[in-house]
């Protein structure tokens, strides 16, 4: 019997276990995102010994890239490593996404899944997205790519319907961050922003032979 094994890949002065590791690097530096690849080890006791695959200064979470959806195993040191850290970790599985525009979110499979860190304690998610305010270009990871729930809309209070017309809210000092889409102020998608379908285009064409450059 056959073991496949996947091919390292070198990028941008790394060598990276794999071409899929390789190609969201070549993703966040399309966007600007700095990244710093297998940071760190940790000993995460019962389970086990970790090494994350990406720490994301800006937006201070861990991401893991699987080729296949994770292990019940891979799961629990996710959740181990975001109790231990106190930070999100975020696991990317399959290939890198296609958002057609013309598909539905939820048709574009599970995508990623992870545990987050809020201020009441850690939850699990799934069907994450990346995403990207429209106002001051933040980039993060949300519950199918609602813009909405980013760090810089923050400080939002909803009035009373008759107070004042949807839409006007920051501009009536309600919200004190980036406005949010009214009237719900929770959602906002924007998983096919044209910048992300752009980085996430480049990570699909980056070819490693011979010398060339993504």
């Amino acid at each position: 019997m056959v073991t496949l094994k996947a091919i390292e890949t070198i990028y941008a002065g790394h060598r990276f276990r794999s071409r899929l590791e390789a190609r969201w690097a070549v993703f966040y530096d399309a966007l600007g995102i700095p990244w710093n690849y297998e940071k760190e080890g940790y000993d995460l006791g019962p389970a086990g010994l970790y090494l994350p695959d990406f720490w994301l200064p800006e937006q201070k979470c861990w991401v893991e890239i699987k080729g296949d959806e994770p292990t019940p195993q891979e799961s629990a040191k996710a959740e181990a490593l975001s109790n231990a850290t106190e930070k999100s970790v975020f696991i990317f599985f399959g290939p890198i996404p296609y958002p057609d525009p013309d598909t539905d979110n939820l048709e574009f499979g599970e995508g990623a899944w992870g545990f987050i860190m809020s201020e009441a304690g850690i939850y699990w998610d799934n069907y994450l997205r990346w995403t990207r305010c429209l106002n001051c270009g933040a980039l993060n990871v949300n519950f199918n790519g609602r813009a909405d729930r980013l760090p810089c809309k923050t400080d939002f209070t909803e009035p009373p319907e008759d107070e004042f017309p949807p839409g006007e809210y920051a501009a009536n000092g309600i919200n004190q961050g980036c406005p949010r889409s009214a009237p719900h102020g929770d959602k906002g998608y924007n998983y096919e922003d044209p910048l992300l379908l752009a980085a996430y285009e480049k990570a699909r064409m980056a070819r490693f032979e011979h010398g060339e450059q993504p």
